[in-house]
């Protein structure tokens, strides 16, 4: 061993111990954010969040109380309203209040159309405040004040976007005025949409034909009249918010509307709201605020007609109407349905496989190598003794695996779009694994011992309880090979979050022994751990060359958190308008930014597009990326069929990209399509190869 490497790893030391801490640090920039010297506030550079009262005649029985989050945006930057139009999601609030007392539903402000290239947003920038009225029951709770507590999300957006959250805290006194947010309040309530008064006999219908919506209102206010609206449909995912009617459309009189406008006849108001491509229910009541210069009406309409069959594309991009129609059928039944035998065998076959091809990846083999160091110390063990530590390492890995997957199950049920590795979209998680990967890369360098950091208890557990390490082990191979996803894997856990349960725990089962099969083996049969080395000076020597991919991981991961920051966004997925999607638009070999409408645009322009569902935080991914999507062949094969190249970053967690997922059968990255007009998505594998990207283009 080169005399140079223990000063290497003493600079090592340092700069990995610096760039964990950096990581920890920079975690507060992205998707949690960092507090402010007030529990009520959390900010960070996108937005500041703040948690405000109103009780104008102190906190008691019957009288008012208005809480409310408050958002600063930074220029540029927007959040969603109760329905984000062509795409985002709603701000949510979880509040913890004292027994009894009951919060109402976010009374929203009328919102603002965002425009985003093709794309338009329902949403707020600048400055909006989410009021709610919470009720107070007798009697008020002992002592002198009360602790109000919200959790609050929301999507931040400006070209890209970030999910963020936040816990706010707020002390109210309870025998005093709170009034601070009085003038806040009453010009948030004030931009709310009301209900028409009763005098004014304001009336709307709703017709359905096979161009969208036909909307007619009378009674509107004699302001109004003649005057352009904006026209805001209260239900998600129905109206395409892009070319539906806005307040600085052109209007016209005394004609029927065409799709995206509006016209009056008189008093008669009518407009018509196109079908979003993307629809996913019909609505039997439609309501709508109708708005002009900030004030909102909220009416509704029960919906008379019967709703077209959706012919268009689906999320997954531009498909046949056939092909459109059994992805619709597949996911309505797939809620429920229980796997065939034979279907369910081949998932848990393509489950083990996938979970053994782990074991080669370059973050699990040092943990595994550690191992066969421990074997090659208790190589004198027989018996019971001798078989432990590979029972110990299976059952923490089989935990392991069955907790990710069960948690990753009753996430989806509640209605998250999650996936395979969906813990690494938080930066949180992302900077502790930093952290803790640089404690063992310092530990197997020889400058760090467990002992000098943990209580003496603790680090005796090693020596005492060898099982104990063993399962612990095995712990840490599945928190370093979950962001991977190896051949075999995708269209088994893919399956799994289609099918009962029980059977998907039988998945994630499965891949879990394939994980853990190779160390149990060699630590059950004597014969196999024969064939190490006897303990001597190459153990120490081997601790040392491990520490090498270990530093690698933590390099990689406070890359991770870097790119979770936003500094590299544009590299990974530049924005683009939908114009400049086109691959004609841009220099061949560039990478556009992916999108559900931008698949469907340039499929159905005759265009096949090839999309990198991808992550920074998937090794897989950045391994295709940096050797295969590189390729000088790889990319004049793609200029030569005039191929469109998206790229879909799941780094943050997306909606879209988890529903695109869902639709092609997967649950994690990375995920390689090609998109064709009028023919069924071709889904590549895992881990690809020059000739197998050279082979799906050649027939075109």
């Amino acid at each position: 061993m080169p005399t140079f490497i223990p000063r290497a790893y003493r600079c090592a030391a340092l700069l990995l111990l610096t760039l964990a801490a950096a990581g920890v640090a920079l975690a507060g920039a992205t998707g949690v954010l960092g507090r402010s010297d007030s529990p009520a506030v959390v900010e960070n550079a996108q937005i500041r969040a703040e948690l405000i009262a109103h009780a104008p005649q102190g906190i008691a029985p019957g009288k008012p109380l208005w809480l409310g989050l408050q958002l600063r945006h930074a220029p540029g930057w927007h959040t969603y309203w109760k329905n984000p139009g062509d795409s985002g999601l709603p701000t949510e609030l979880q509040w913890t209040l004292p027994p009894g007392w009951q919060a109402g539903a976010i009374q929203w402000p009328v919102p603002q159309r965002v425009q985003i290239g093709n794309l338009a947003n329902y949403g707020y920038e600048n400055e909006v405040l989410l009021p709610v009225a919470v009720t107070v029951p007798p009697p008020l709770p002992g002592g002198t004040d009360v602790d109000i507590k919200l959790h609050a999300s929301w999507l931040v957006c400006r070209e890209e976007c970030i999910p963020q959250e936040g816990d706010l805290v707020l002390r109210l006194p309870l025998g005093s005025r709170y009034a601070t947010h009085a003038a806040a309040l009453a010009s948030a309530l004030g931009a709310v949409a009301r209900s028409p008064d009763a005098k004014a006999a304001v009336t709307l219908q709703a017709r359905v034909d096979a161009q969208g919506v036909v909307l007619q209102a009378r009674g509107l206010p004699a302001a109004w009249q003649g005057q352009a609206l904006n026209v805001f449909p209260q239900t998600a995912r129905v109206f395409a918010a892009a070319t539906s009617p806005a307040q600085s459309d052109r209007v016209r009189t005394g004609a029927e509307p065409e799709a995206g406008t509006q016209v009056w006849d008189g008093a008669l108001w009518s407009a018509r709201l196109p079908l979003s491509a993307q629809r996913v229910q019909e609505v039997t009541d439609l309501p709508v605020v109708l708005a002009r210069d900030g004030a909102g009406l909220d009416v509704a309409a029960p919906v008379q007609g019967n709703w077209p069959v959706l012919a268009s594309a689906d999320a997954a991009g531009a498909v046949s109407p056939a092909l459109a129609a059994a992805l619709a059928a597949n996911a309505a039944a797939s809620v429920t349905a229980t796997a065939s035998f034979a279907s369910f065998a081949v998932a848990l076959a393509a489950a083990f496989l996938g979970g053994l091809i782990l074991n080669l990846m370059p973050c699990v083999l040092p943990v595994l190598a550690i191992k066969a160091l421990g074997l090659a110390n208790q190589r004198h063990r027989r018996g019971m003794a001798a078989h432990l530590p590979g029972l110990a390492y299976t059952a923490g890995v089989l935990l392991s695996v069955l907790a990710l997957g069960a948690a990753l199950l009753a996430l989806r049920a509640g209605g998250e779009q999650l996936g395979w590795g969906f813990q690494m979209q938080s930066p949180v998680v992302v900077a502790a694994l930093a952290l803790l990967f640089t404690l063992i890369g310092l530990n197997l360098m020889g400058w760090l011992e467990f002992g000098q950091v943990l209580p003496g208890s603790w680090a005796a557990v090693q020596l005492r309880h060898p099982a104990a390490d063993a399962f612990f082990s095995g712990v840490l191979a599945v928190a370093v090979a979950s962001p991977c996803s190896a051949p075999f894997m995708g269209a088994s856990l893919g399956l799994a979050l289609t099918v009962p349960a029980a059977q998907a725990l039988g998945i994630f089962a499965a891949l879990g022994l394939g994980l853990a099969l190779p160390f149990a083996l060699v630590s059950s049969m004597p014969q196999l751990a024969a064939w190490l080395p006897r303990p001597g000076p190459w153990m120490l020597r081997l601790r040392q060359v491990m520490a090498i991919p270990m530093a690698a991981t933590v390099l990689w991961l406070v890359w991770v958190l870097w790119h979770m920051a936003g500094v590299d966004a544009a590299q990974v997925s530049p924005p683009v308008s939908a114009q400049a999607q086109s691959q004609a638009a841009r220099p061949v070999g560039t990478w556009g930014k992916w999108s559900a409408q931008a698949v469907t645009a340039e499929v159905q322009a005759g265009r096949p597009v090839f999309v990198d569902f991808t992550a920074a935080w998937c090794i897989t991914c950045q391994y295709n990326k940096q050797t295969v999507l590189s390729d000088a062949r790889v990319l004049s094969a793609f200029a030569a069929k005039n191929v469109t190249l998206m790229r879909a970053d799941w780094t943050l967690r997306d909606a879209a990209i988890s529903a695109a997922l869902g639709q092609l059968g997967r649950s994690g990255v990375p995920v390689y399509v090609l998109y064709r007009k009028d023919q069924a998505p071709v889904v590549l594998s895992e881990v690809l190869t020059v000739a197998e990207v050279q082979a799906a283009l050649a027939g075109w």
